[in-house]
């Protein structure tokens, strides 16, 4: 499979752009291409492949009409239905959503001026195979918020929420970026930070109580649709998930702690706590639990790249590198083994 070659270029060119403190902008258009390529020639690879493609074989082209997919974004079936007018083969589809997640994730990057390479290798390791294969609409949504990141740095506030406003229509769970932008106009000080800290703690009595779960069985029995979201949502969190969570939240803090000067840094992590709270609030809803939780951990890769800008030396920038690569390895190694990831070359288009 290719997937363990282009974990090689992309750890070997992180170390050489690290230690030369280099952006790799050029190395990074590269593996930031290649890795549209290989979402886009794909075939019955990844484990919601065939959901993905039931979705395109039912759509038609110029109808918008919804009613088959109520559980699907009506911005993502719209395109869907645009698409197909153009061309109706899946590998357009496909090579759509997997372009313009690159593409957003890459410039959104690239806008905010740091490490291209060692950040892609993050993505590629933790997002790559669970999203850009799979979660295709959720993919799109993250790297829509990555890229809307400037927006905010730049004081274009009506522009950041627009966006988001936009990537809901993908995939709902960007609500928390809504949430993230009320976050950028509070001054987090280092007080307000280790008080968040202890948000874990009371979401984990809640969890322990079973609270979180009677929460969410009154909201979807709201909905109407009570036994769908939790016969197909109720699943347990395996050990494997809860310990990397854990140590990525001991990293995140303390790095935040370390540089709250930054306000960006400030914000994500801050932004970050909530998420993990949300995690362990509603860890007997696995599915939900874990889609949240993915939304608020991409701010994981962005605070990375940050802190190779905020160290000075290069013994400081490798401790970054290391903290973040030995857990998101492991992953990866999990991610690419998997027998639903098993790479297929697309043969028809």
């Amino acid at each position: 499979m290719p997937y363990y070659l282009i974990y090689f270029l992309l750890f070997c060119y992180s170390i050489y752009s690290i230690s030369k403190n280099r952006n790799g902008q050029i190395a990074g258009a590269i593996f930031a291409l290649l890795l549209a390529l290989l979402a886009s020639l794909r075939y019955d690879t990844g484990t919601d492949f065939n959901a993905y493609q039931s979705i395109w074989n039912t759509t038609r082209a110029l109808n918008f009409s919804f009613v088959t997919y109520e559980y699907v974004e009506p911005g993502f079936l719209m395109v869907n239905s645009l698409l197909k007018a153009v061309y109706k083969g899946d590998f357009l589809y496909f090579s759509f959503y997997a372009f313009a997640t690159i593409m957003f994730l890459y410039v959104g990057l690239k806008k905010l001026k740091i490490n291209l390479v060692f950040v892609m290798l993050l993505y590629y390791c933790l997002f790559y195979f669970a999203f850009t294969f799979n979660a295709m609409r959720q993919a799109l949504a993250m790297a829509m918020f990555v890229y809307s990141l400037n927006f905010l740095i730049k004081g274009k506030v009506k522009e950041y929420f627009l966006l988001n406003i936009l990537a809901m229509c993908f995939h709902v769970s960007s609500i928390v970026y809504i949430f993230f932008g009320a976050i950028w106009f509070f001054d987090i000080s280092k007080k307000h930070f280790v008080f968040s800290i202890f948000l874990p703690l009371i979401t984990l009595f809640i969890y322990i109580s079973g609270l979180g779960y009677e929460v969410f069985s009154f909201f979807t029995s709201a909905l109407g649709k009570p036994s769908t979201y939790l016969s197909e949502w109720k699943e347990e969190i395996s050990v494997n998930q809860w310990a990397s969570r854990i140590v990525m939240l001991i990293a995140i803090s303390f790095f935040t702690l370390k540089h709250q000067e930054n306000k960006l840094i400030s914000s994500l992590g801050f932004f970050y706590i909530i998420g993990f709270s949300l995690y362990i609030l509603f860890a007997d809803v696995a599915m939900l639990s874990s889609r949240l939780n993915m939304a608020f951990r991409i701010v994981e890769i962005i605070i990375a790249g940050l802190l190779l800008i905020e160290y000075r030396t290069i013994s400081n920038k490798f401790f970054v590198f290391l903290v973040f690569m030995i857990p998101y390895s492991i992953q990866f190694l999990i991610n690419a083994s998997n027998p639903d990831n098993q790479y297929i070359l697309r043969s028809a288009f």
